[in-house]
C-alpha cells in the first residue's frame, strides 16, 4: 500500500478550503499524482485498499461528524467508488473503518459519526482511494458539544449586510446553528 501525505512538496500543510474551481483539477489539493514528477509515469493505486492519505488534526476530539472536501473525481470512476475507505485514527490506538462513501465534487461530504462507535477521541484520518486523480481540498473533524477545548471559546459575531439595506435592527448577529433566516 502507498501513503502519501498532505505535508508535500506543493500541498499546503492544513486550513480551509481553497481549490478555485471545484471539479477542476487543482494544484493546491492533494491526490495519489501530486508528488509525481511530470516527466514519469504515475504510481497505479493497488487493490484492494489503493493509495491512502492520512491527515492528523491540531487537537484530538470526540468527534460529531467529519466533513471532507473532494474537489476532483476523474471521469473514469463513479464518484460512489471514488472513496473506498475511510479511516478514523483514535488515540487508544484503535482504527473505525467507516467504509466506501459517495462524493462529488462541488459540494462538500458530512458524515455524521454515531456516537456510540466514535466514542473516543479522534486524532486523524485516512481516506484510501482507487482513483489516482481524486482530488481532496481538505477535511474537517466536528468536536461534540461541551468539548474540554471550546469551553473557553466566545461565540462567533457576523455581520450580515444586505443590499438593498436593512430597513431596521442590528445586523449583527450571534452565530447560532439553530436560526435560520428567510428574506421575504
Amino acid at each position: 500500500m502507498e501513503e502519501r501525505t498532505a505535508s508535500m512538496a506543493g500541498c499546503p500543510p492544513g486550513g480551509h478550503p481553497d481549490v478555485e474551481q471545484p471539479c477542476n483539477p487543482s494544484v493546491r489539493t492533494w491526490s495519489p499524482n501530486s508528488a509525481v514528477i511530470k516527466e514519469t509515469v504515475p504510481p497505479i493505486c493497488p487493490e484492494p485498499q489503493g493509495c491512502y492519505l492520512e491527515l492528523e488534526f491540531q487537537y484530538p476530539v470526540i468527534p460529531e461528524s467529519l466533513t471532507i472536501w473532494v474537489t476532483f473525481v476523474s471521469e473514469e470512476w463513479d464518484s460512489s467508488e471514488a472513496v473506498n475507505d475511510i479511516k478514523l485514527l483514535l488515540v487508544s490506538g484503535r482504527n473505525i473503518s467507516l467504509g466506501p462513501q459517495n462524493f462529488f465534487c462541488d459540494i462538500p461530504m458530512t458524515i455524521r459519526l454515531d456516537p456510540k462507535k466514535a466514542n473516543e477521541e479522534v486524532y486523524g484520518i485516512q481516506i484510501y482511494t482507487l482513483d489516482e486523480q481524486l482530488e481532496i481540498d481538505a477535511a474537517m473533524l466536528t468536536s461534540v458539544p461541551q468539548s474540554q477545548l471550546c469551553v473557553d471559546c466566545q461565540p462567533i459575531w457576523y455581520k450580515i449586510i444586505r443590499d438593498p439595506p436593512f430597513q431596521k435592527g442590528s445586523s449583527f448577529i450571534i452565530s447560532d446553528l439553530s436560526r435560520k433566516f428567510v428574506d421575504t
